[in-house]
């Protein structure tokens, strides 16, 4: 979000949007268990997110029943943007992403409940107009501080050097340039990544915002960070290609050094980076969410070093040897199958 660039890696982790005939238009989050039939147009207005006030002040357990409600906002906000009329049918929406750990987990669902309604609707486009429109999508009509990483990794998956040369300021649709996404998966062969979850969940526009408000001020120390931050990937472009692993993890630690001093790391982040440091990771940083979220590291083992790291200190983890497949359709053969499980399990 400030005209740099990044590095983003697609994982094996899917947010999941299905659409079958209906004789009328319901809404259903089978993750937690909330449906709602829309009959009139301010049935899809959105449900407010939880405000900093009562994050503060509730109970978990009331925090998470807000939370809840919120479930089918992307639903809401994608079939307003989409010229849907008054069609009828059953939308339903689940998702393998840990919620508000900083791996996409609203963006992936954006990207994937847009490319499924286009499907119904027969609407054509490429992902470059998909993760515009869905980024779009969650920055106007959710009310979401966000940028466009997420977005494009989410609809070309892969292993790939994004340039955001342009879009720093935020002009709108059309009058920005597009992405430039370069593939980087065939050229670094096996992947030695391993993601750990902190546990601490974020809304990903908490970080964003104050960084983003000191950088639209022009404070020198952002702005030199973001900086800093653009150029480190643009060389790890090159160490990508020759699988310089090492030199990735150098750079990866001075990424993390930028993003402390910028104050978007945190303490249960610190703590994770130590715990996987003096298990022999080789690199490590923040991968999303800030001050929470998800941390990514180096190992020369990573399906091993993720066992390790649950087994030794109960985190949740898991390697990332390769790239996965950006926004798709399957067969519905397949997705009625999983769909029928996750409808037995809410059920029981």
């Amino acid at each position: 979000m400030y005209g740099g660039a990044v590095i983003s890696v697609a994982i094996e982790r899917r947010a999941f949007v299905a659409i079958e005939p209906a004789d009328k238009l319901t809404l259903n989050a089978l993750d937690v268990e909330v449906s709602q039939t829309v009959r009139a147009r301010d049935d899809l207005a959105l449900v407010p997110y939880p405000t900093p006030g009562q994050l503060r002040d509730l109970d978990p357990g009331a925090i998470e029943s807000l939370r809840r409600l919120t479930y089918l906002n992307v639903l809401k906000a994608v079939l307003s943007e989409q010229p849907w009329g008054e069609r009828t049918a059953r939308l339903t929406c689940w998702s393998d992403i840990p919620p508000n750990a900083g791996l996409s987990s609203s963006s992936a669902l954006v990207v994937a409940a847009l490319h499924a309604t286009d499907r119904f609707l027969n609407i054509e486009r490429d992902r470059h107009d998909a993760a515009e429109t869905a980024r779009l999508i969650e920055f106007r009509r959710m009310g979401i501080t966000c940028g466009y990483q997420d977005f494009y990794a989410t609809a070309f998956g892969g292993l790939s050097y994004m340039d955001f040369q342009g879009k720093e300021r935020w002009l709108g649709p059309n009058l920005e340039p597009l992405v430039s996404v370069e593939d980087l998966a065939e050229s670094s062969g096996t992947l030695p990544f391993v993601v750990a979850n902190t546990g601490v969940r974020r809304e990903s526009s908490s970080p964003h915002r104050p960084l983003r408000e000191r950088w639209l001020q022009g404070e020198r120390e952002v702005i030199d960070g973001m900086t800093a931050l653009a150029d480190n990937a643009r060389s790890a472009r090159e160490l990508f290609r020759r699988r310089d692993w090492a030199g990735l993890a150098r750079l990866m630690q001075d990424n993390q050094r930028i993003i402390r001093k910028l104050g978007g790391s945190g303490e249960a982040v610190e703590q994770l980076l130590r715990k996987v440091t003096s298990l022999g990771a080789t690199g490590a940083k923040l991968a999303g969410a800030g001050h929470g979220g998800t941390i990514i590291c180096i190992s020369g083992e990573p399906e091993a070093f993720a066992e390790q790291l649950i087994k030794t200190h109960g985190v949740e983890a898991f390697a990332v040897t390769r790239a996965a497949r950006g926004v798709s359709s399957e067969d519905p053969h397949v997705w009625t199958a999983q769909l029928d499980r996750r409808r037995m399990k809410a059920e029981h």
